[in-house]
């Protein structure tokens, strides 16, 4: 898509520099259109809104609609149809004096024919840049100046005076091109800023801190921490009666994709494309406003990116998806039948001990379940073991199965699934129907087995000068495991 992004003017350089250390450090590749000091115009592919997301230096990012002429761009308003959906437009000149009334006025008189105004909470926020030509686009995410102002250093309960303004920390981190899921060390963090903002754009944060400095600082700075920056401190020893819980260990399946807020209603869509989820799928999920866009990959972690825009276009082709303000999150899970569920004299439960859905990737209501049953086999006295083979290991291994057959069954099998079972009947029966175990499945469970033992490498990466999500977290996850 083409897109624009609207810098800050704060520095002759740095605003531009970090737009396009951004777009490298998410894969981008972008041809460059036009630029000028206070607009990036880029022809961008691949992980476009997830590189806009990370940017402290600038206003907004909008991918174009139309340029030329105001005759052309009030054309293009006519011809499109907004469903009823509430928009704004705003106006910006480039060296020019606009006349913004002249401008906003018309078209929004052709927007109106198929949506409504609404100039506080728009569903589409249309913006229009007029300089040598009058160029029409989308809003797709907003850089939160506030909220970067309001974690200043001065606003800090705990602080520093070399501690960096939040917008600067950030346009550091970009600077490094440290990708989604890559490590950004601060051997000398202080008040952590630089950690901080590190985690907010995606990336593993680590470091070196002052000693006590962070201690003292994030028991006051939990709320601007995020996730990831919660905690400074590791618990050495743990006693006799203790739960451990710490995530999965290995990646042997990715999840990328976006949160964002839409004027979407709600609704839930899922598709089995592997030119979109490799061995996997992808799903839109809309609530209340609010939406959940992701690719979940079983293979071809190298291309990532290419891989989520796609998921991207396939939705807003198919469902109409509308994004505002996406911000990217990522995950990866891990998949084993685990013997005993017990560490170190410790229970273990979650993805920590291997209790994880083989098909689909699901582990919430395992993680829940298991820490209801570790609190039973402490509280009760009875046996953790026993606990949860006898509840949990039934529909583990059923899942085993569901693997071994959905992998074997070919993008036509998976077509034939979803149009003769699940979108001709009640898709939550057919779903039990699917996770409960069986006979079928019994039998085929040795199988399975045999071919789950082996960890679902990754076979379309040689791991060789390469930057993608395996190669950058595959090996640090692999160390921590063992």
């Amino acid at each position: 898509m083409r897109l624009w992004i609207e810098l800050s003017g704060e520095h002759p350089t740095l605003p531009r520099a970090e737009a396009l250390a951004a777009l490298e450090a998410e894969g981008v590749r972008p041809r460059e259109v036009s630029a000028s000091p206070q607009v990036l115009h880029r022809e961008a592919t691949g992980a476009g809104l997830r590189a806009v997301a990370r940017l402290g230096l600038g206003h907004v990012a909008c991918e174009e609609l139309a340029r030329g002429s105001l005759d052309d761009l009030r054309s293009f308003a006519r011809s499109s149809n907004l469903g009823g959906e509430t928009f704004r437009t705003r106006v910006r000149g480039l060296g020019v004096d606009v006349d913004r009334a002249a401008v906003e006025g018309p078209l929004g008189a052709d927007f109106g024919k198929t949506g409504r105004v609404d100039l506080s909470s728009p569903a589409v926020d249309f913006r229009v840049l007029v300089g040598t030509e009058f160029v029409l686009g989308r809003v797709v995410h907003r850089v939160d100046r506030s909220g970067l102002e309001a974690r200043k250093v001065t606003n800090r309960a705990f602080r520093l005076p070399i501690s960096l303004h939040p917008k600067l920390a950030r346009a550091l981190v970009n600077l490094s091109r440290v990708p989604t899921g890559g490590l950004v060390t601060a051997p000398l963090c202080g008040t952590r800023g630089v950690a901080v903002r590190a985690s907010r754009a995606g990336a593993r944060a680590g470091g070196a801190p002052e000693p006590g400095s962070v201690r003292r600082g994030l028991r006051t700075r939990r709320g601007d921490a995020g996730s990831g920056s919660s905690s400074a401190e590791r618990v050495g020893h743990v006693g006799e009666s203790a739960v451990r819980a710490r995530g999965p260990g290995v990646p042997d399946a990715f999840a990328f994709g976006y949160v964002f807020e839409t004027g979407m209603p709600d609704g839930n869509w899922v598709c089995f494309d592997n030119r979109l989820a490799p061995l996997g799928y992808s799903y839109l999920l809309i609530h209340a406003g609010r939406g959940t866009v992701a690719s979940c990959m079983f293979t071809g972690f190298k291309r990532e990116a290419e891989y989520v825009a796609r998921t991207v276009a396939a939705f807003t082709d198919r469902a109409g998806l509308r994004m505002r303000n996406p911000r990217p999150f990522g995950g990866f899970a891990n998949f084993r039948l685990p013997r005993t569920a017990i560490q170190g004299g410790h229970l273990v439960i979650g993805e920590h001990a291997g209790f994880q859905d083989a098909l689909a990737g699901f582990g919430m209501r395992y993680a829940i379940r298991s820490g209801i049953l570790a609190a039973r086999s402490l509280i009760e006295g009875k046996d953790y073991t026993a606990l949860w083979r006898e509840t949990l290991s039934p529909a583990m291994r059923a899942s085993v199965t569901n693997r071994l057959v959905f992998n074997l069954a070919g993008e036509l099998g998976r077509r034939w699934m979803l149009a003769q079972r699940l979108s001709a009947a009640d898709a939550g029966a057919e779903l039990r129907s699917l996770y409960n175990p069986s006979a079928a499945k019994t039998l085929l469970f040795p199988i399975a087995y045999w071919r789950f033992q082996a960890r679902l490498r990754d076979k379309s990466c040689d791991h060789v000068n390469c930057e993608c999500v395996w190669c950058r977290c595959g090996t640090e996850s692999a160390a921590a495991a063992s």
